[in-house]
């Protein structure tokens, strides 16, 4: 009988450690299917580019400006569908138009090298390319900046969007 009660309080006592494990069992799991939010997007530029939170959101709504003025409307209804704090990231972008007028041809070398690494000629006349390098640079960072933040940004669109909504938003930035 003194065994029984001991073996009971034994098994009493490993079942809320086991429980506990089993949680975080069951928290890994969760996260691991759970879809990546935007913030998840903020929180990847400012972990594997090195960038500020400020910088992440400005840029990225950089590049969502440059989306809205070449996506077609229902194409970027979809894409702000799954930013939901889409106008805080275009206010948190610069001016593209007003940086566009400012470019000069002393950024063209390098703008150059992002067209050509995004599927351009490598010319600098690429005023897009021209603008996006600009506003990257009023918020701190360099130019080749640009083509770093694709990537994650696309990923992110494509998990959360789908492909043909990525490759929407892969043409308004990088041409055909």
């Amino acid at each position: 009988m003194k065994t029984l009660l001991i073996a009971t309080a034994l098994a009493v006592t490993a079942l809320p450690s086991q429980a506990i494990d089993l949680g975080k069992l069951g928290s890994a799991i969760k996260s691991q299917t759970q879809p990546q939010t935007e913030g998840g997007l903020m929180d990847t530029l400012v972990s594997t580019l090195g960038v500020s939170q400020d910088q992440a959101q400005g840029g990225t709504g950089a590049l969502l400006a440059m989306a809205k003025d070449n996506m077609s409307g229902n194409d970027f209804g979809k894409l702000a569908e799954l930013f939901p704090s889409l106008d805080q990231l275009l206010a948190a972008a610069p001016d593209l138009g007003e940086n566009a007028a400012q470019s000069t041809g002393s950024q063209g070398g390098l703008l150059g090298k992002a067209d050509a690494l995004l599927g351009g000629d490598g010319g600098d006349g690429n005023p897009s390319l021209d603008a996006l390098g600009s506003a990257f640079e009023s918020l701190g960072m360099e130019p080749g900046m640009v083509q770093q933040f694709l990537p994650p940004l696309l990923n992110y669109v494509q998990s959360e969007g789908g492909t043909a909504l990525m490759q929407s938003l892969k043409t308004a930035l990088m041409g055909a």
